[in-house]
């Protein structure tokens, strides 16, 4: 763990991160984690979530973000199948995976992306858990052409720091059961971080699978 994202940062976070998972609810857990690990590794903003990466394209099943605009969920849901760090996760196996607006290779899709919401430096981190086809994301972004990519420093720190948030989060949401929860609102929609979703989540299960629509 180097640069940005040092021992004592992480050791900071994960100890308040377990303080606060004694009084705060899941969703607003992980949405603190999101802001706390932007900040970590400089990111000017940050998306994370649940999503199926195992039946060989990328199916969102809920997220929050840190900093970007109410519509980014729905921008992305249009070019996902242009989304070069969810394929590279899924095509390589490995946990992580980066993208550089101008870099070499790129797709209609991620450059749209990247131009709209003026991102420019893009990673995604995965806590993946075995025999759980849902797995937990975060996707740190930087603006800026001459902004640095998220290191493999900050890359070792977010994996790990997330292995954390995952149980953390999931204790909330399961308590003493199993299963493979999802966080819904009370319409059993998955939720974001728009309108009062926070304030009204209950608990529902991602049974099949198809995971539940946004």
């Amino acid at each position: 763990m180097t640069s940005r994202a040092g021992i004592d940062r992480f050791s900071s976070f994960v100890m308040e991160l377990h303080e606060r998972s004694l009084t705060h609810h899941p969703v607003a857990l992980f949405q603190w984690s999101l802001e706390e690990l932007a900040l970590a590794v400089d990111a000017d903003c940050s998306w994370g979530g649940w999503a199926d990466l195992h039946r060989g394209e990328v199916d969102l099943c809920a997220s929050l973000s840190y900093n970007l605009p109410d519509d980014f969920d729905a921008f992305w849901s249009e070019i996902k199948h242009e989304d070069l760090l969810a394929r590279d996760v899924m095509d390589t196996g490995n946990c992580a995976a980066r993208y550089d607006r101008y870099g070499s290779r790129h797709t209609a899709g991620m450059v749209a992306l990247s131009d709209r919401y003026h991102i420019d430096k893009l990673a995604v981190v995965v806590a993946d858990r075995p025999g759980n086809p849902i797995s937990l994301f975060m996707s740190p972004y930087r603006s800026g052409r001459a902004a640095d990519e998220v290191d493999a420093g900050e890359i070792i720190f977010l994996r790990v720091a997330l292995d954390h948030v995952r149980y953390l989060v999931e204790r909330g949401v399961n308590g003493a059961s199993g299963g493979a929860n999802l966080l819904v609102n009370a319409q059993g929609r998955a939720g974001t971080t728009t309108g009062d979703f926070a304030a009204h989540v209950g608990i529902g299960r991602c049974a099949s699978p198809q995971p539940l629509s946004l």
